[in-house]
C-alpha cells in the first residue's frame, strides 16, 4: 500500500508519516538498537520455545536495513529496504 493511502489516524506511525512520505528518517529510536532488540527478543523466544514469526521477519528487515548503512537513522528507516526490494521484485531484479 502506498503511503498516501496508509490510514491517517494509525498511532504510533501517524506521528512518523511526513518522514516517512519524503524519505527522511531522523533518529528518535535508532535502528541499530531495534535490530539488537530484535535479535535479543527472537533468541530469548527460540531458548524459551515460543515462535515469534514476526519478530524474525522484522529481524531480518533490520538486519538489512543495517548492512545497508541505516543504523544511526531512526527504525522506520527498515521501510527503505522493504520498498526497495519490492521494487526490485517489481522489476523482476529480485528473486521471489
Amino acid at each position: 500500500m502506498s503511503p498516501e493511502r496508509w490510514p491517517r489516524s494509525a498511532p504510533p506511525a501517524a506521528g512518523r508519516r511526513a518522514a516517512i512520505e519524503v524519505g527522511e528518517y531522523p533518529p528518535r529510536f535508532r535502528l541499530a538498537l531495534a535490530d539488537k532488540d530484535a535479535r535479543l527478543t527472537a533468541d530469548a523466544a527460540a531458548g524459551a520455545g515460543v515462535d515469534l514469526r514476526v519478530i524474525t521477519a522484522a529481524g531480518t528487515w533490520l538486519a538489512e536495513a543495517e548492512r545497508a548503512g541505516l543504523g544511526g537513522r531512526d527504525y522506520t528507516a527498515m521501510l527503505k529496504t522493504i520498498l526497495h526490494g519490492r521494487d526490485e521484485a517489481l522489476r523482476g531484479g529480485a528473486q521471489a
